[in-house]
């Protein structure tokens, strides 16, 4: 029932609650992963990614085999800037379900943070298989094939990008839209 009650907490937006009624939760199962991959979500909620990590890691340790938490971890990882930690969860979340747009979109801005634009053309090229009508990530595309010096691709990329979106002046992905779902 704690679990449940958390559950509900976080819905209507009472953070501090959930935190309190999952650390309830896990004082009497401590091995629910469930619980705490919420309780890591919760504290991305609150922007207190650092103790989101270490919920991640715990439930990781408890079920690796779940590729959400692996990308909730990325998340978090990356906001702390461990992105080659957040590189290494993408890929095991991808490992796991290779065909998860937001994890994939998670890799390239990762990838971009680390000036990685090989990878991060690839990862690129994966998630716009997966969603093609994603005008951000053809900006993204176009960057770092700009940074490659590959102009003629960047211009392609551009112009996809402009045929989604005419009137963007978007210079690439931005950091929030992993929440925005």
């Amino acid at each position: 029932m704690w679990k449940n009650r958390g559950d509900a907490l976080w819905q209507i937006g009472r953070y501090e609650d959930a935190l309190s009624s999952y650390d309830q939760a896990l004082s009497l199962k401590p091995d629910d992963s469930l619980t705490w991959k919420n309780r890591g979500s919760v504290l991305s909620d609150l922007h207190r990614y650092s103790e989101a990590v270490e919920s991640f890691d715990r439930a990781l340790e408890i079920n690796p085999d779940v590729h959400e938490v692996w990308s909730l971890h990325a998340v978090a990882l990356s906001k702390t800037n461990r992105n080659e930690e957040a590189v290494l969860s993408c890929d095991r979340a991808i490992e796991l379900k290779p065909d998860e747009y937001p994890t994939w979109k998670m890799r390239t801005l990762v990838l971009k943070d680390l000036n990685r634009y090989e990878e991060e053309v690839e990862s690129c090229d994966q998630a716009l298989k997966l969603k093609p009508d994603d005008a951000e990530l053809w900006v993204s595309r176009a960057s770092a094939l700009k940074q490659l010096n590959r102009y003629d691709d960047a211009v392609v990329s551009y112009d996809n990008a402009l045929e989604l979106q005419p009137k963007t002046t978007s210079s690439g992905v931005s950091g929030d839209w992993f929440y925005e779902s």
